[in-house]
């Protein structure tokens, strides 16, 4: 099974469209979508494209929709001033059930690979992969 993890998409959509033919081109199985799908340029349409993907694929929120999020509940991220206007902007493109689908992403996923085992796929913000890189250092040493 061969995995694509594709992180910080920041609503980029030519850049994914292109990165997506890539993908297919190298006969991907599955694609993780590691967070920062958004704030961005495109939103909507990245959503679109993503959601409409035509193999399996799992999501992973980021600390980019959880700025969106916040925003969209009425509170201030926690994020430096100067990614607040591009952040606002976002949460003002996407609908109420934008919200629900983001808020429902976890915070980790993990996918069975055949002859491997449990791969294990975090954002780098999350204190699970602090633990999970603590244990592989100590099991390497």
């Amino acid at each position: 099974m061969r995995i694509a993890a594709l992180y910080d998409v920041h609503a980029n959509l030519p850049a994914l469209e292109v990165v997506l033919e890539d993908i297919r081109r190298a006969d991907i199985d599955h694609i993780v979508i590691g967070g920062d799908v958004l704030p961005g340029p495109m939103p909507n349409e990245t959503l679109a494209c993503l959601l409409s993907l035509d193999m399996p694929a799992k999501f992973i929120y980021g600390n980019g929709e959880v700025a969106v999020l916040e925003i969209m509940a009425g509170r201030e991220p926690a994020v430096p001033a100067q990614y607040r206007p591009i952040i606002a902007w976002t949460a003002e493109q996407l609908q109420p059930d934008d919200q629900k689908l983001l808020a429902g992403w976890p915070k980790t996923v993990s996918v069975q690979v055949p002859g491997l085992g449990e791969c294990f796929f975090a954002t780098p913000h999350h204190e699970m992969r602090t633990r999970f890189l603590r244990a592989s250092l100590v099991t390497t040493l």
